[in-house]
C-alpha cells in the first residue's frame, strides 16, 4: 500500500488515504494503520515534514534514523514478497499442512519416497483400527457434521517421516471447553520420579502406545469422505467412530481413556502433577508418567503392569518397550549390576549430533568449537546489525526451539545464552544468528555434558548453620505440611540449592537475571535462568530478589516430594555468594 494524503476529522482523529495493491483507495484511521505498517507511515511523515506535529511524533524514532529506516523498509519488502516461509523441524523441510502435492514434490526433490510411504502407512493403520464405518443408504444425518480430512506432516527426532490423517476440526463446532482440556507430565516431575527410582532400588521402563488417540471413541458426531489412498474405500462416505486426530475433543478423550485404565489398576493421580500417577506398593510407591502416548513406569516389576494393560488383557498395543535409552529427545545412559540399576545419566548427545548435522546442511555452515556458549562482551539487546529476512527468520526460530528443548533436556549450561537469543526471535538480526552459530559450535565441542544421578546424601558438615530465636518476630511457627500428604515411604531425601543474580545484565532495560540450581541429594533436579520482573538499583537488591525466587523453588520442591510420598530430611540449604544479602536475611537483629 501507499499513503496518498492525510486529514484531521472534526473529532480530532487523524486519517490517512491509502492506495491498495488492487488499485482501490480508502481513508483509514492513523492509529490503526500505525500498528499494521509503521514503516510506510514514517516515510510519509518524513517526506511531508510531519514529524513534529501532533499524532506523528512517534514516527521520529524510525524516520530520523536513516540506517534503521532503510533496514525496516528492506525487511518489510522481503516479508511482503514471500509472506509464508518454509518450515523446518530437526533440519528437515516440512510440507504445508494439507498440501499432499507439496509433500510429493519434496519426495522428488529429495530423491526418495518417505512422505508417500508415510501416507500409505497411515491409511492402512486407520482401516485396521476401524476408525471409520461405511454409511449405508438412508442414513439419518440429523445432528451430524461433515468434517474434511487433511494430512499433517511431521518429522520425529530420529528422522522418521510421519503423515497423520487428521480431521479439520476448525471447520466444525466442537464440544464445550471443559470437555476438551488435557495436559502432559512435567519434565521436572519425570526427573524427580527417576531420582526416586534410583534412590529406592526400583526399575524403569518406557513404552509408546500405538495409535493412541484411536483407542478411544469420539463423542462428536462426524462424517467424511475418504481419499484415493484408501483403496476400495476411496470416495466412500463414512462415519468417524474413533477419536481421530484433529477433532476438537480427541486428545481429551484419549487422556480420559488412559486415566480410566490406570484407575482400574489402583493408581491415583499425584497432587504434585496430575499426569504422574502413583500406587501404594507397601514399602514404597510406584509411578506411571503420562506424556500423551508415551508412558514411563517406575516400579519393581514394570513388565507385569504392561501385561495387564496390553491386549488381550487390556485395550492397548505397545511399541518401544524396555529400559529407556532415549526418552523425550534425551539420552538415558543406565548402568546395571544384574537387575539392579547402578548408575544413571541424563544427556543430549544424540540430539546434539543430529541437530548439528542438520543445521550445517541447512545453513551451509561448518560449526567450529567454542569454549563458552556466548561471548561475555556480547549483548543481543543492543545489536543493531541487519535484520534477517525470508527463510532466515524461520530457520532462526527453529534453532531457538532446538536450544530451548536442549535446556529442558538438561543442558542448563546454555540456559542464559538460549534465553537471551530467544527474546529476539520475532525480529532477529544477523548478529543474533552469528551468536546462535557460536552456541551450536559450543555444543559441537561439548556434547557429553550429562546429569549424573547421585542418590548419596551430601555432606554439609563443613557449613555451619546458625540457629536464631525468631519467636519475637514470627511466634511459634512450624513448617506447614501439605493437606492430603501420603504417608512417607522409602529412603529420605536431602534438598539444597544454589542461587545467584547478574545485576543489570540487560543493558536495554537494566533488569537483572536470576539463576538457580536445585538438588535432591547430589542430583541437580531443577534449573532456572530468567530476567527479573523488576529493576534493582544495586547488586544487593537483585540478590534479594534472586534469593526470594530460590526460596519459592525450595518450597515447591519440598511440597512435590511430600506429595509423591518421599520423606524430606531436614531443612533446605540455600547457598548464595552475596554476604550482605545472606546476613540480612538470616539474622533477626539485622532486619
Amino acid at each position: 500500500s501507499k499513503v496518498l494524503n492525510h486529514k484531521t476529522t472534526s473529532n480530532g482523529r487523524i486519517e490517512v488515504e491509502l492506495l491498495w495493491d488492487n488499485g482501490e483507495t480508502s481513508w483509514e484511521p492513523l492509529a490503526v494503520m500505525r500498528k499494521d505498517d509503521p514503516v510506510t507511515l514514517a516515510g510519509y511523515a518524513r517526506d511531508k515534514k510531519l514529524l513534529e506535529q501532533r499524532g506523528w511524533k512517534w514516527a521520529k524514532r524510525i524516520a530520523k534514523n536513516e540506517k534503521k529506516y532503510l533496514r525496516l523498509l528492506r525487511l518489510m519488502k522481503a516479508t511482503k514478497k514471500k509472506p509464508e516461509t518454509n518450515k523446518y523441524k530437526f533440519g528437515v523441510e516440512l510440507p504445508q499442512t494439507g498440501d499432499t502435492k507439496g509433500a510429493m514434490d519434496l519426495d522428488r526433490k529429495n530423491g526418495d519416497k518417505k512422505w508417500f510411504e508415510a501416507q500409505q502407512l497411515e491409511a492402512r493403520t486407520l482401516r485396521k483400527l476401524q476408525v471409520f464405518d461405511l454409511i449405508p443408504q438412508g442414513f439419518d444425518f440429523t445432528g451430524f457434521q461433515y468434517v474434511p480430512l487433511i494430512y499433517a506432516w511431521d518429522v520425529k527426532y530420529d528422522g522418521r517421516r510421519r503423515a497423520r490423517l487428521v480431521a479439520n476440526g476448525a471447520r466444525t463446532k466442537g464440544p464445550p471447553a471443559a470437555e476438551i482440556w488435557s495436559r502432559v507430565v512435567n519434565t521436572d516431575t519425570v526427573r524427580t520420579a527417576i531420582f526416586l527410582e534410583m534412590l529406592n532400588g526400583l526399575k524403569i521402563c518406557a513404552a509408546d502406545i500405538s495409535s493412541a488417540y484411536l483407542m478411544a471413541n469420539t463423542k462428536e458426531k462426524m462424517y467424511t469422505r475418504l481419499g484415493p489412498e484408501f483403496g476400495d474405500w476411496a470416495g466412500k462416505t463414512v462415519e468417524v467412530k474413533k477419536a481421530l486426530y484433529g477433532l476438537v475433543g480427541s486428545c481429551a478423550q484419549f487422556h480420559r481413556h488412559l486415566c480410566m485404565e490406570l484407575d482400574k489398576l489402583g493408581f491415583v493421580p499425584s497432587k504434585t502433577d496430575p499426569d504422574l500417577w502413583m500406587r501404594d506398593a507397601g514399602d514404597h510407591y510406584e509411578y506411571v508418567a503420562k506424556y500423551i502416548d508415551d508412558i514411563l513406569l517406575v516400579m519393581r516389576d514394570p513388565l507385569e503392569l504392561l501385561e495387564q494393560m496390553k491386549k488381550p488383557s487390556g485395550p492397548y498395543e505397545f511399541k518401544g518397550v524396555g529400559s529407556p535409552e532415549y526418552y523425550l529427545g534425551g539420552d538415558l545412559k543406565i548402568t546395571y549390576n544384574g537387575d539392579t540399576i547402578e548408575g544413571l545419566e541424563l544427556g543430549a548427545k544424540i540430539y546434539i549430533g543430529r541437530i548439528n548435522e542438520k543445521i550445517e546442511s541447512l545453513m551451509g555452515w561448518k560449526l567450529k568449537g567454542a569454549m563458552s556458549p556466548m561471548d561475555p562482551n556480547y549483548h543481543p539487546e543492543i545489536d543493531d546489525s541487519d535484520f534477517l529476512i525470508g527463510d532466515e527468520v524461520s530457520k532462526y526460530r527453529m534453532m531457538v526451539g532446538s536450544l530451548n528443548w536442549l535446556v529442558t533436556l538438561g543442558r542448563y549450561d546454555i540456559h542464559f545464552a538460549a534465553g537471551s537469543l530467544a527474546r529476539h526471535m520475532m525480529i532477529p538480526r544477523q548478529g543474533h544468528l552469528h551468536a546462535m552459530r557460536r552456541i551450536f559450535g559450543y555444543l559441537q565441542a561439548n556434547p557429553n555434558f550429562n546429569i549424573t544421578y547421585d542418590v548419596e546424601e551430601p555432606d554439609f558438615s563443613m557449613h555451619k548453620v546458625e540457629t536464631y530465636d525468631w519467636f519475637p518476630l514470627y511466634g511459634n511457627v512450624l513448617e506447614e505440611m501439605p493437606y492430603g500428604m501420603p504417608t512417607p515411604k522409602g529412603k529420605p531425601v536431602v534438598t539444597s540449592g544454589f542461587f545467584d543474580s547478574s545485576h543489570s545484565s540487560c543493558l536495554l532495560t537494566r533488569r537483572s537475571t536470576t539463576c538457580y540450581l536445585m538438588f535432591l541429594n547430589g542430583t541437580v533436579i531443577k534449573w532456572y535462568s530468567k530476567r527479573q520482573n523488576c529493576v534493582e538499583t544495586s547488586t544487593y537488591g537483585s540478590e534479594v530478589v534472586a534469593g526470594r525466587i530460590a526460596v519459592d523453588a525450595a518450597v515447591e520442591l519440598r511440597y512435590n516430594l511430600r506429595m509423591l510420598g518421599a520423606p524430606v530430611k531436614g531443612p533446605t540449604l540455600l547457598f548464595g555468594d552475596n554476604q550482605s544479602m545472606v546476613i540480612n536475611t538470616t539474622l533477626p537483629h539485622s532486619t
